[in-house]
């Protein structure tokens, strides 16, 4: 299906790119958000028997409710923008500047909810790595965490005024300040990856013989170490203001 890229009149692009970038941007967002929501579908569907099994059945408890959270609320925030995103492609709603911001709004702070969501899931495991340090961690690293979502709440409200929107609301260009956005989670995820390798690999030097639930913390460390450093790369950004 041709979806056209003419904008509404009275949407007024800061920067226009070219025509053929357009377009390629346009539809680089479009398949990796339906990627990404046919994914998460299908990993739902073929996990729901287990879900019901180990959360929804005996007794509730904080961590059920987190899991519910992210399991749940991701998928909301791949339909709300995917959905708005068609709509706006088929001209059935306005495209504006306004539009834009409150799009990109509710995916940055989606994606925060998330990511402090699975880097809190992240800490309880250093935790428990260095159960003999429970508590020192806690005071460090709690703090830390907290500290971050701050700072990360305070830069996106600075620099969302000065992002730059194409055609259908695809970014064209962010300001410098969305690097520091960016790192902050980066170095704090660094921190909590080295904590869990250098735990792992201690293990594997002194023959402990839990290696099997070690292995599975170090996958799952991995993941959330390398996924924040690739995603970024993705599309790199053409622009950037001073």
């Amino acid at each position: 299906m041709l979806i056209s890229l003419s904008l509404h009149p009275s949407f007024v692009p800061p920067t226009m790119e070219d025509p053929e970038e357009a377009l390629w941007g346009f539809m680089f967002c479009n398949y990796s958000s339906m990627a990404a929501l046919t994914w998460t579908i299908y990993d739902m569907v073929l996990s729901f028997g287990q879900e019901v099994e180990f959360i929804w059945s005996g007794s509730w408890s904080n961590f059920k409710r987190l899991y519910l959270c992210l399991r749940w609320f991701t998928l909301i925030a791949q339909i709300v923008p995917t959905i708005i995103t068609l709509k706006i492609a088929s001209g059935a709603l306005r495209e504006t500047t306004q539009l834009c911001r409150a799009l990109m709004g509710f995916q940055a702070m989606s994606s925060q909810v998330l990511m402090f969501c699975v880097q809190f899931i992240l800490i309880l495991r250093v935790i428990a790595l260095y159960y003999e340090h429970a508590r020192l961690l806690k005071r460090v690293l709690m703090p830390i965490w907290i500290t971050q979502m701050l700072a990360m709440t305070i830069l996106f409200g600075v620099s969302a005024k000065d992002i730059e929107y194409g055609v259908h609301c695809v970014i064209v260009g962010f300001p410098t300040t969305v690097a520091f956005y960016l790192l902050i989670p980066m170095v704090f995820e660094t921190a909590l990856f080295i904590l869990t390798m250098w735990k792992f690999w201690r293990t594997i030097r002194n023959n402990w013989g839990q290696e099997t639930l070690l292995t599975r913390f170090m996958k799952d460390g991995i993941w959330a170490f390398a996924l924040p450093f690739c995603t970024p790369s993705i599309y790199p950004v053409k622009k950037t203001q001073h």
